[in-house]
């Protein structure tokens, strides 16, 4: 649960506003939580909260995704890279899952997101969501705020911590830029955490 380049926090408050639904388990993308340190909200956020933004998800084809700019680039995407195999490929080696290791002091900025992330965390696990928390390669040096934050709210609340950054063999996961896997190794990220919380990997659409 990233949010198109902004940060998971957008969607966790969403949720835990009823602006957005929740599903029961809530995978959610620690690398981008940093981004919403401070106290400005986001163009992603105030998207969100928009109207127009709930016309889109009464009615998906009015939604940014079916825009044809977005659908050509979803196909030219497909061309360049490929697509994704089904739940029968490979996986990540899976060496970076328990608990998530100690980390640093945290700043004020750091902090004030945590506690936050500490409040809503605990409403939704009484609303009955279950949340794990995942680094995704490539990860991040260990005293970022991309590890410390994710690392700090799953010692805090126990949240199972799963980090696939962990120790990977080079050339293990091939990249589309800097940061972004290509669909061959996000699948095989995908089951790699579907197979620790035992869920099955989404049929095609």
């Amino acid at each position: 649960m990233g949010c198109d380049g902004s940060s998971a926090m957008d969607v966790l408050r969403a949720i835990d506003r009823g602006i957005l639904p929740g599903a029961r388990s809530l995978i959610v993308e620690g690398n981008t939580l940093f981004k919403s340190m401070g106290p400005q909200s986001g163009e992603i956020e105030k998207s969100i909260e928009s109207l127009w933004f709930q016309v889109g998800m009464k009615f998906p084809m009015l939604s940014a995704g079916a825009r044809p700019s977005g659908l050509v680039y979803s196909w030219l995407r497909s061309r360049n890279f490929g697509m994704a195999e089904g739940p029968d490929g490979p996986v990540l080696p899976n060496n970076g899952f328990g608990m998530a290791p100690e980390t640093r002091n945290l700043c004020k900025a750091e902090m004030d997101l945590l506690e936050e992330l500490v409040d809503i965390s605990t409403r939704l696990g009484d609303r009955g969501h279950q949340l794990w928390i995942v680094i995704l390669p490539p990860g991040a040096p260990v005293d970022a705020p991309n590890q410390v934050i994710p690392r700090a709210w799953s010692r805090l609340t126990g949240i199972p911590f799963i980090d696939l950054s962990a120790n990977l063999p080079p050339g293990c996961v091939k990249y589309t830029d800097a940061v972004h896997m290509n669909p061959s190794s996000a699948a095989a990220a995908l089951r790699t955490i579907l197979a620790e919380i035992n869920q099955p990997f989404p049929e095609s659409r």
